[in-house]
């Protein structure tokens, strides 16, 4: 019977300085076999470096590998890692996000006018569904606007849970 492979913790290495984790963290990828695409192994030099990291790419292109990057280098500190998103009930009625924190509900944290602008720029949401959105923003709906903005994305999408958790986006 083979030996199983070794986990990723098991490449912990005894020198926990970035470089070193970054490292350790490539070689795990690269003997597992798994290729990094431009944009995942960009944003996992960031997180070894110590920046904070937004990744906005569609589905299956490698997020969850760079969250796995994140959470290996803060258990290989000994710290805490929490993947967890809050729910948007949370995010909606709790304060507002404070210095590096991102779980920001936006339809909550920006101004109508602002978030008018924004969704004027995308060529793919009708100027109706803007006004919808932004109705529902001034109303303090936060979590209709967010249902509305994901069906203007995508009409005739099932959009159950969508404005009740950020991963219903996905």
């Amino acid at each position: 019977m083979p030996s199983p492979e070794p986990s990723l913790l098991d490449h912990i290495p005894d020198d926990t300085s970035p470089d070193t984790l970054l490292f350790a963290f490539l070689e795990w990828a690269e003997g597992r076999g798994l290729e990094l695409y431009p944009h995942q192994e960009e944003a996992i030099v960031s997180i070894f470096g110590g920046d904070n990291v937004v990744l906005a790419t569609p589905t299956g292109s490698g997020k969850s590998m760079v969250a796995l990057a994140g959470a290996f280098a803060m258990v290989a500190q000994g710290k805490r890692a929490d993947y967890t998103p809050h729910n948007c009930v949370r995010i909606i009625l709790g304060p507002a996000p404070g210095d590096g924190e991102y779980h920001g509900c936006p339809f909550k944290s920006f101004d109508v006018a602002t978030m008018r602008r924004h969704l004027a720029k995308k060529r793919d949401i009708r100027p109706a569904d803007i006004d919808s959105i932004c109705e529902s923003m001034a109303s303090k709906n936060f979590g209709v606007a967010c249902r509305k903005h994901f069906q203007a994305l995508h009409p005739g999408a099932e959009c159950d849970g969508v404005g009740n958790h950020p991963n219903a986006w996905y």
